[in-house]
């Protein structure tokens, strides 16, 4: 099954989520990272991101990856890759 951990970050049009995902082995992690934008009246989002957006993007994975790494610390999974 897979669900949103409840990790999600925003920045600007930017934001990333954290999905756990339950396997045989113990929980694996997956992340999404998107950018809104308005497309007429309607909000759209895209995995594409532009220049000024990239090191926030990098940000916003390192959020991520540390959220990741205390969740396979309480599972007692922590040098898992």
């Amino acid at each position: 099954m897979r669900a949103m951990t409840g990790s999600r970050a925003m920045h600007c049009a930017l934001k990333d989520g954290v999905w756990r995902n339950e396997t045989e082995t113990g929980p694996m992690f997956n992340t999404t990272v998107s950018r809104s934008y308005k497309d007429g009246d309607d909000w759209k989002e895209s995995s594409s991101f532009g220049y000024d957006d990239v090191l926030i993007v990098a940000e916003l994975l390192r959020t991520c990856h540390g959220f990741i790494c205390r969740e396979l610390v309480k599972n007692g999974q922590e040098g898992r890759e």
